[in-house]
């Protein structure tokens, strides 16, 4: 069995440090829940990395200070729209490479929590 790695980032790392509202939803809940969601979706994530930002963020710190826009770069629309004035943990589900020269295309998923209720916001599926 592999063992999940749970890497955590920090959204807000680069801009001055602020009082944040505490989220209803901790860091572990929101794993859980998205887990769940995953394994609907069949996802193995056994299988997998796992990456979950280290606090809540809005769409708007997200844009400007978080590894997700370096790598996602599709028209954010429609998301944008789900995730507008809402508060959100993002778990990101990677397959773990099989040897120092594969790389898995695809297959990858990002899970957007809302911090208040728990409630799924949003997933994009890697294509």
């Amino acid at each position: 069995m592999r063992v999940i790695m749970i890497l955590m980032f920090i959204v807000l790392s680069q801009i001055t440090v602020k009082k944040v509202p505490e989220a209803d939803i901790t860091i572990i809940k929101a794993l859980e829940l998205s887990n769940i969601e995953a394994r609907k979706l069949k996802y193995s994530v056994e299988g997998m990395e796992v990456r979950i930002i280290g606090t809540p963020a809005t769409w708007a710190e997200l844009q400007k200070h978080h590894w997700f826009f370096r790598d996602f770069k599709d028209d954010n629309k429609e998301l944008e729209k789900k995730l507008d004035n809402k508060r959100f943990w993002l778990v990101y589900y990677l397959p773990i490479k099989e040897g120092k020269d594969i790389v898995i295309f695809g297959g990858d998923l990002w899970v957007f929590i809302e911090d208040s209720s728990g409630k799924i916001l949003a997933t994009i599926r890697g294509k």
